[in-house]
């Protein structure tokens, strides 16, 4: 079958590189081929060897330095100069797809850049024309499920770069070694079946940030897909046989993912 792509994608410090390298090495251990590609021009030391590793053609470190840029400018100046040449970046690895099953590309750990600026949607793109499918996974630190508000702003941000990106985005919760079972059994990561309950939830905290939120939930559930999110943890590798059944179920587009 054609190459998978899994795009990773969340806030700071949700985890992303070291899941990254966790599904990498479960997929690696189960037979399947894997190669890595690093776009964070900032990040300092990767768990993991990458396949191709942005940094060889731009540091965010070296900009710094250069143009007397702070480090939001010297990302963003960094990740324009990776849009440009996005196509010839990727081109080494053009052959290799053909034989590789999954290509996990880990994006720069401020989020908000990476989504805001054109690379994202490039790197759909690209992505959309060397493999046979694409699918982002929206990274989350599972102690956010324990607070409505985050939570509720948290599936935001998840259905905005679904909407950004076009491909098909999907939550998965991320250290929950770190979670007590109870906090985790309060939310399944799953808006469409628990709308009702975070919009109660929300509508109690009685603010008017939670009443914004629980109103745009509203409004934008009809672009979600029902889904089994998985929960996950990058250091003890619980979980991850959940998320690739959930990356198989997007790659044949079956049914709601649930």
């Amino acid at each position: 079958m054609p190459s998978t792509a899994v795009i990773f994608v969340g806030p700071a410090a949700s985890g992303k590189s070291a899941l990254t390298k966790a599904y990498s090495e479960w997929l690696f251990r189960n037979g399947y081929s894997v190669a890595i590609i690093n776009l964070d021009p900032a990040v300092k030391r990767l768990p993991y060897k990458a396949s191709i590793d942005v940094r060889t053609l731009v540091r965010a470190e070296e900009l710094m330095e250069r143009e007397g840029l702070g480090p939001n400018g010297a990302l963003i100046h960094a990740l324009e100069i990776v849009t440009g040449g996005l196509g010839e970046f990727l081109k080494p690895l053009s052959n290799e797809l053909r034989a590789t099953d999954y290509v996990l590309i880990d994006t720069p750990g401020q989020m908000e850049v990476f989504l805001t600026r054109d690379i994202s949607t490039v790197l759909a793109s690209e992505l959309g024309r060397l493999c046979g499918s694409v699918v982002a996974l929206f990274v989350v630190d599972a102690s956010f499920v324990g607070r409505p508000s985050d939570y509720a702003f948290t599936l935001l941000l998840a259905i905005a770069t679904q909407l950004r990106m076009g491909v098909v985005t999907v939550p998965v919760l991320n250290k929950v070694d770190l979670v007590s079972g109870e906090a985790l059994s309060k939310f399944t990561g799953d808006l469409i079946s628990e709308y009702g309950t975070l919009a109660k939830l929300l509508g109690g905290e009685g603010s008017t940030y939670s009443e914004m939120l629980e109103e745009v939930l509203r409004a934008i559930i009809n672009y979600c897909k029902a889904a089994a999110v998985p929960k996950v943890s990058a250091r003890t590798g619980e979980g991850l046989s959940d998320l690739h059944r959930l990356v198989l179920e997007v790659r044949c587009g079956c049914g709601d993912l649930t």
